[in-house]
């Protein structure tokens, strides 16, 4: 892994685990970091029970694209993934709102694909 890459590893991974300690979680519940570094997947999951009803949450997911681009790809926390990653020092034009609709990037001031 290069080193421009790996720091951008690094990054996904801290804020990954930087979240999960932000969520107070129910007796019942878990957290989990999964990321395959290979495939450039990272995900936090939210799983459990809430009395009685099960829980299964991603709650955050990203991807570093073999082109080095990271996309944002489901964000369902108050964390604000494209600022954290902009004071780890990933430029906009490398970081994809995936979760913004392709028409609409544009004008997010980050990479269109």
């Amino acid at each position: 892994m290069d080193t421009i890459r790996q720091k951008k590893h690094q990054a996904l991974l801290h804020i990954l685990e930087s979240a999960k300690m932000d969520f107070p979680l129910l007796q019942e519940m878990k957290e989990l970091v999964l990321h395959d570094a290979k495939e450039g997947q990272y995900q936090l999951l939210r799983f459990g029970w809430n009395d009685k009803h099960r829980i299964f949450d991603v709650l955050m997911h990203f991807e570093l694209r073999p082109d080095g681009k990271i996309w944002i790809q489901r964000n369902l926390t108050a964390v604000s993934v494209e600022d954290e990653l902009l004071k780890k020092g990933i430029v906009s034009k490398e970081i994809v709102l995936g979760t913004e609709y392709p028409a609409y990037r544009k004008f997010s001031g980050f990479a269109l694909a």
